[in-house]
C-alpha cells in the first residue's frame, strides 16, 4: 500500500500442482487522468492527474462489512507518511474475500440415462475504494484458480457539472437538466506491471 497508488501487489504466484510458479513480480495503478473535452473556457484546465495529484492510497476509503465487502473477509489497513512526516494510517482499506464466479466447465451425457456434471468457479478478490472529488472508484484484482488475473476499475459518484446558459449548445457535452451541462471527459488508467513469468 503506497500513498500514490493504494493497493500494490509484489510476487504474485500460482500453486500448479504443487509447484510454485511466478506470474508477476509488481502489479499496480500508476496513474490515472481525466482530460475534459470541452474547449472553451475554464473547462480545458480540467487535467487531473488523480494518483500523482491526490494519491489513490490517500483518498482510500475505511471499508465497512456487509457493504463494501460480503462473505468471509480479511481486511488489511493501510500506512503512509504524511506531508508533515506524521503516519497516516486507514484501517480496513483492503478487503480480500473469494466469492463464486459462475460456471468453471459444464458437461452433458446426451445420450439416454447420460450423466452431467457442473463445476462451480471461485475467484479471490484484492479490493480498495478510494474518493476523489466527485468520484468514487472501486478498485477490484481478480485470481482465478488457472492462474489468470483480471483488474476491474468502477465508477461512480456524481457528475462533474456547470451551469449553462439558457438555450446553450453542449457540443462537448451532455444536457443532464435543463442549464445543467456535463462535460465530455475520459479516465485513463496506466498500469505498472512487471511480469515473472517463468
Amino acid at each position: 500500500f503506497t500513498q500514490r497508488e493504494g493497493i500494490v501487489l509484489s510476487t504474485i504466484t500460482y500453486n500448479d500442482h504443487g509447484e510454485i510458479r511466478p506470474i508477476i513480480y509488481r502489479l499496480s495503478v500508476a496513474e490515472m487522468v481525466v482530460p475534459y473535452g470541452a474547449p472553451e473556457y475554464p473547462h480545458p484546465r480540467k487535467l487531473a492527474f488523480d494518483s500523482g495529484e491526490y494519491g489513490m492510497g490517500a483518498m482510500a476509503n475505511e471499508l465497512s462489512l456487509g457493504c463494501d465487502c460480503l462473505g468471509k473477509i480479511h481486511y488489511l489497513p493501510g500506512a503512509y507518511v504524511n506531508h508533515n512526516g506524521s503516519p497516516a494510517i486507514i484501517k480496513n482499506v483492503i478487503c480480500i474475500h473469494e466469492e463464486d464466479a459462475g460456471v468453471l466447465w459444464k458437461h452433458t451425457d446426451y445420450r439416454p440415462g447420460g450423466r452431467f456434471q457442473t463445476v462451480r468457479r471461485r475467484r479471490l478478490v484484492v479490493s480498495m475504494v478510494c474518493t476523489l472529488a466527485n468520484y468514487e472508484y472501486i478498485w477490484n484484482y481478480h485470481f482465478y484458480q488457472d492462474g489468470s488475473i483480471e483488474l476491474e476499475i468502477r465508477l461512480t459518484g456524481i457528475l462533474n457539472v456547470y451551469v449553462a446558459d439558457k438555450d446553450e449548445p453542449s457540443p462537448y457535452g451532455t444536457l443532464v437538466a435543463p442549464g445543467i451541462s456535463s462535460q465530455n471527459h475520459q479516465h485513463l488508467f496506466s498500469l505498472r506491471i512487471d511480469p515473472m513469468i517463468d
